[in-house]
């Protein structure tokens, strides 16, 4: 097959100007439509009439199955060409995770909010690969959509690890020429970078689980990569948070603070002096002799 051995020797090239993957698909679903129709043709027409002769059908039912057979074997040697041209197509877009470094590497860029736009083309590509085998109603689409996805996502993963490995490395060595840079928040570089890697990964996880896709590794990076400032919202959404240092907390309600008069303690501690009994020879207790406002 010429189209099936022109994409084997130059996979990047197109075949009939569309992508290889795509002219694959639809020769796999030509081969599989006219050998469909020819063996319903030799059931249907040409086995009777073999019957009504009197000739032993046996060879030929042994034609029918080898041709059978041959259609299935180049089927499958399609569908597995068209899995490496996939995941190839898709792991050119992963591999971009490497430049996450020099997005954030000396630069006043804010701290990311969301996965990467190299993560989105990665997915569109997907998705017109998903909607391309249901156009071509091939029967086993899931199969070679988990392919496709698991061999790329399992590249991401390895890649990831690299970074990760490169930001550990040059973080440790900057730090002992200079303070890391950040912003006003308080965010470094590497943690910059250690949250990028967390969202394009943690976005990849959430869909390999809804295709029921666990890439061996992903889970211990995206907890490697996740910030230490994130925390998990009552929504059971990621949140970051800066720690506020200690100078600039003030209290929220004024009033809750009290003020205690400074004669409260003697009025306390004299309340606390126990009465001395008193005694017939003080004079102070003797009633006046006269009226003290009487007027001589």
């Amino acid at each position: 097959m010429y189209p099936l051995k022109a994409a084997t020797t130059e996979p990047s090239s197109e075949l009939g100007g569309v992508e290889a993957w795509r002219a694959l698909l639809s020769v796999r679903h030509d081969l599989s439509t006219v050998a469909s129709k020819v063996f319903d043709m030799a059931l249907e027409q040409l086995w009777p009439k073999l019957a009504d002769l009197n000739v032993d059908t046996s060879l030929f039912g042994q034609c029918l199955t080898r041709y059978n057979l041959l259609v299935d074997g180049e089927c499958a040697k399609i569908d597995e060409l068209v899995v490496k041209l996939v995941s190839s197509s898709l792991s050119k877009d992963f591999d971009c995770v490497s430049d996450v470094p020099k997005q954030y590497r000396w630069t006043k860029k804010p701290s990311p909010s969301t996965h990467s736009s190299y993560i989105n083309a990665a997915h569109t590509k997907f998705e017109d690969f998903s909607k391309e085998l249901a156009k071509r109603n091939h029967p086993k689409a899931d199969q070679l959509l988990r392919s496709a996805l698991m061999a790329s996502y399992t590249r991401l993963v390895t890649k990831a690890g690299e970074v990760l490995d490169s930001v550990d490395a040059t973080g440790s060595s900057l730090s002992r020429f200079k303070r890391k840079t950040g912003t006003l928040d308080g965010t470094s570089d590497d943690d910059k970078i250690r949250t990028q890697i967390y969202r394009d990964l943690s976005f990849c996880e959430a869909k390999g689980s809804e295709m029921n896709i666990v890439v061996e590794g992903m889970s211990k990076l995206v907890q490697r990569a996740r910030p230490e400032s994130s925390e998990t919202n009552t929504n059971g959404n990621d949140r970051e948070t800066t720690p506020v240092p200690a100078e600039n907390v003030e209290l929220s309600n004024k009033e809750d603070v009290v003020e205690v008069p400074s004669n409260s303690v003697d009025l306390e501690a004299k309340s606390y002096v126990p009465e001395r009994k008193a005694s017939p020879s003080d004079p102070e207790l003797e009633p006046p002799a006269t009226d003290p406002s009487a007027v001589p």
